[in-house]
């Protein structure tokens, strides 16, 4: 089977953003592309197209998924570096473990499609309602059975204000079958409201995730320094990037397109800039290099049958037509 031909299969499924299957993995003609090697960039000096005796740069072109299998590691590597810098900004953090009933919802589709809503309309009103202003991260990750969960830190001086009144201390706990060590605060369980009709009485954790629909409450500790969220950012990052090597898969594979698995308050994580990239690990190549600007067009073979050097103007040209007029 061709490219081509995969290609138009492709279009009728992808335009219905029903799969059938809401345990599928969803396979978008990028990350296919990809996997088969089947793309190359090729550029050239800005402004010098059918111009004889220009040299031709050839690239391989990587999708820059966290879906494909080529790519996950690099984009996982890039994703550590802005995770870092947000995270380490902040020197106290609430980490939470939520859930979903998946009796209360129709298949795992559903609550990737909600996501969003569920944390920005719900969840997160309750809270900045009762503490004020929130900063969070969080990073969506599916369990062996194709249901999604949120890791989740939230931080701000209402917050941290209203968990301190509460005790707190060093606690050894069992996770993932094995003793950890965890900061425990009897907060999530026996705060009381301090305003409002609420007021004097319980109002706690477990009632506003489940409330906002989630599911029962899984796990919330205390982060207690920079370098202990640095040390626990460095086991999420470590697991974002060996995920494909973990028995189960935790990639939200079968989510919707353009799904974000992570997420943050505005301008708390840096940009997926050029700074940033591992460039060298996903072999892109800037249009501005070497002082200058490039323009390019994809060719459909694999860069191992590109040589720039024998590269034509009468075969880019007809790309090169389709790309000025699509």
């Amino acid at each position: 089977m061709t490219l081509a031909s995969l290609e138009q299969s492709w279009k009728h499924e992808l335009h219905d953003s029903w799969r059938g299957d809401p345990l599928a993995p969803l396979e978008l003609p990028s990350v296919q592309k990809c996997q088969r090697g089947g793309m190359t960039l090729v550029t050239w000096p800005a402004g010098h197209v059918g111009d004889i005796g220009v040299k031709f740069r050839a690239s391989c072109l990587y999708c820059g998924s966290w879906r494909c299998p080529r790519c996950a590691y690099g984009v996982a590597m890039q994703d550590l570096r802005r995770l870092e810098a947000g995270v380490l900004s902040r020197g106290w953090w609430l980490y939470a473990v939520l859930t979903v009933d998946p009796a209360a919802w129709e298949n795992p589709w559903e609550v990737y499609k909600m996501a969003g809503h569920l944390w920005d309309k719900r969840l997160r009103k309750r809270l900045e309602r009762r503490f004020g202003k929130l900063t969070y991260v969080q990073t969506w990750e599916a369990h062996r059975s194709g249901w999604p969960h949120l890791n989740l830190l939230i931080a701000g001086d209402g917050l941290q204000r209203d968990v301190e009144q509460y005790a707190h201390g060093q606690r050894t706990a069992i996770k993932h079958g094995r003793p950890r060590t965890c900061h425990w605060t009897a907060w999530r369980g026996s705060r009381k409201a301090t305003a409002g009709r609420l007021r004097g009485k319980v109002d706690r954790w477990s009632d506003w995730i489940e409330g906002s629909g989630f599911g029962r409450m899984k796990w919330l500790e205390i982060v207690d320094s920079p370098a202990a969220a640095a040390c626990y950012l460095g086991k999420v990052a470590r697991e974002i990037g060996a995920t494909m090597w973990k028995q189960g898969d935790q990639r939200p594979l079968n989510a919707p397109r353009h799904f974000r698995r992570i997420r943050s308050s505005r301008g708390l994580l840096p940009l997926a800039d050029a700074d940033l990239r591992w460039d060298s690990c996903r072999g892109w190549y800037q249009l501005s290099q070497d002082g200058g600007l490039y323009e390019g067009v994809l060719v459909n073979r694999p860069i191992e049958s590109v040589d720039p050097g024998k590269l034509s103007w009468s075969e880019l040209l007809p790309l090169i037509a389709r790309r000025t007029t699509a």
